[in-house]
């Protein structure tokens, strides 16, 4: 699909980053869920080219079912950001959606690099889609104007707009190492698997599963190379091995009999970068509704205990394997749509450490050695864990995420460092699987963050909870005036 006469909704990338100051807003119109991804969107609409200057002053753009889609040009800013205000709109419908389109004019050819805000849904530049709820991206635009469609998948309560940046050279040193650090961290040999349509496990179908496979780094990473995707269980179990495409909709028809009954499948896709360098990144699916797959770690549990020869009743291990536990049954209640992206981790996450557990539990096998003098928790193989404790505040049942060195040895002295959550953002176990936080410290210090009940840490509950947890972590701990343990 073609949009034509987009002067008036024009934004200039020139030496400066820029927000999208003005766009023409097709809808709220039906589409369905995922729609785009991997397929043609724009199928939706009545014709190919549509010039929107003309259909905003007649009824709007007709749609292939019939009626139409109203079209109105914005330019309001909100005055207190200078963003495109959208609250002209009401909020939307389930499977609504709204279609911004603006042009983009670069000055110059240059590497650009766009900072959604949540709730984007897709953005599609020049026909191609380069989001979908997939974080920042980074690809290369020609002097020129190019076509930004963005697809919203809700109204922001705030004004939002898309940050914009190219090639600006900027004086200040340490903004410019944030910069780098920031597509280092969030974009650089990045990608995202996307489902094209909800995993299978979700309603509990033998079906395969649809995705879609979108470089976040169009810089450095070449469409013309052939992925590989490895297959495990949630017990790490090799299950099968396939090869796989760039930004294609591709299915897996996953083997009822091999995945036996694991909770998750887990993918491990394998990539290049232009100078042949090997990476890799992990998605997991849930293949059976997440209530069954707790069923199943519930009864292992019960099997656990019985096997022990070794009373845990009151210990961290009974704490920590329950509160685990609760936090899934928890997750069950949730909506089934949207699943999202953080809870998903926590599921693969928790699945994998309990999973762990058992494991050891059956065969014997040491755990990694355990800051804890009197008790000990569970830390997944390279000793990252999730503990619980009983909270004094209220008795409930709050959570603290640990990463130990991978070289860890009790021999040795070690700097802890605590993780201070800002604003209600709380960070967990999903967090520190890539061991970013440190900046070179991960394998020198030991690092540790504490729930503060999703609430701000600068209130009374936040840091009451805080030091709370803080309090019995010393009490269980080694740990001098200078803050080493």
């Amino acid at each position: 699909m073609r949009f034509t006469h987009l002067e008036k909704a024009t934004t200039v990338l020139s030496d400066h980053p820029v927000r999208l100051r003005s766009a023409y807003a097709v809808g709220p119109v039906m589409l369905p869920e995922n729609c785009g991804v991997g397929r043609e969107w724009s199928n939706y609409f009545a014709h190919e080219d549509w010039n929107l200057e003309k259909a905003c002053g007649e009824e709007g753009i007709e749609l292939s079912a019939g009626g139409k889609a109203a079209c109105r040009l914005l330019t309001e800013l909100d005055p207190r950001t200078a963003e495109l205000n959208l609250g002209v709109f009401p909020p939307l419908a389930e499977q609504e959606r709204l279609l911004l389109v603006s042009n983009l004019r670069c000055m110059v050819a240059q590497e650009v690099i766009f900072r959604p805000f949540e709730g984007t849904g897709q953005i599609w530049i020049d026909g191609t889609l380069v989001y979908a709820e997939s974080g920042p991206f980074r690809l290369y635009l020609e002097e020129g104007d190019h076509t930004v469609v963005i697809i919203a998948a809700f109204i922001p309560e705030e004004a939002r707009s898309i940050r914009i940046s190219g090639n600006q050279v900027c004086n200040e040193p340490d903004v410019a190492e944030l910069h780098r650090e920031f597509v280092e961290r969030n974009i650089r040999f990045h990608m995202a698997w996307l489902e094209v349509e909800k995993s299978a496990g979700r309603e509990g179908e033998d079906s395969p599963i649809l995705f879609y496979l979108l470089r976040k780094d169009r810089i450095d990473l070449p469409l013309d190379q052939t992925l590989w995707v490895e297959v495990t269980n949630d017990e790490g179990i090799k299950l099968d091995r396939f090869p796989a495409h760039w930004e294609q909709e591709q299915s897996y028809d996953w083997d009822e009999e091999k995945a036996r009954n694991t909770g998750m499948l887990h993918f491990t896709v394998t990539y290049r970068d232009h100078e042949a360098v090997e990476h890799h990144f992990v998605y997991s699916a849930l293949v059976r509704p997440l209530s069954v797959v707790v069923e199943g770690l519930q009864e292992e549990y019960d099997r656990y205990i019985q096997a022990r020869a070794i009373d845990i009743l009151h210990s961290a291990q009974k704490i920590q394997i329950e509160g685990l536990l609760e936090e899934l049954k928890r997750l069950t209640d949730l909506p089934e749509d949207p699943f999202e992206i953080w809870d998903y981790r926590i599921v693969r996450e928790y699945i994998k450490l309990l999973k762990q557990i058992f494991t050891n539990g059956h065969t014997g096998q040491s755990q990694p050695p355990s800051l804890l003098q009197e008790e000990h928790i569970f830390l997944s193989n390279d000793g990252i864990g999730e503990g619980f404790f009983v909270s004094r505040l209220d008795n409930s049942l709050q959570r603290y995420t640990i990463q130990l060195p991978r070289s860890y040895s009790t021999d040795r002295q070690y700097p802890l460092i605590v993780l201070m959550p800002g604003k209600r953002y709380e960070l967990g176990l999903p967090d520190f699987q890539n061991r970013g936080f440190g900046q070179g410290w991960e394998e020198e210090a030991i690092f540790v963050t504490f729930s503060c009940r999703g609430v701000t840490l600068g209130s009374y509950i936040g840091e009451a909870a805080f030091w709370r947890r803080w309090m019995s972590y010393c009490k269980h701990t080694e740990w001098t005036k200078s803050g080493s343990i």
